[in-house]
C-alpha cells in the first residue's frame, strides 16, 4: 500500500479534475462554480460593510466622547 501524502494529493486532484471535466455532466458542474463565487462575493461584501459600519460607529462615539470631555457645554447642547 502506498502511504505517501503526495500520492493522495495527486489522487484527490486527479479525481477533482475528472469530476469537473466530465464530458457528460461537467458543463453543469462548471456552471455552478461562478454561481458559488458570486454568492461568496456577496456574503463577503456584506460582512465587510457590516464591519466597516461598526468601526465607523465606534470611532464616532469615541470622537463625541472626546469632544464632550473637552467642551462640557457641547454635551449640554445634545
Amino acid at each position: 500500500m502506498i502511504r505517501s501524502p503526495d500520492f493522495y494529493r495527486g489522487l484527490v486532484l486527479g479525481l477533482g479534475i475528472m469530476y469537473v471535466m466530465d464530458p457528460d455532466l461537467g458543463r453543469s458542474r462548471r456552471a455552478r462554480v461562478p454561481g458559488l463565487r458570486l454568492l461568496t462575493g456577496i456574503v463577503g461584501l456584506a460582512a465587510l460593510a457590516l464591519g466597516s459600519a461598526r468601526i465607523a460607529a465606534r470611532i464616532r462615539s469615541d470622537q463625541l466622547e472626546e469632544i464632550e470631555n473637552e467642551m462640557p457645554e457641547y454635551a449640554m447642547l445634545r
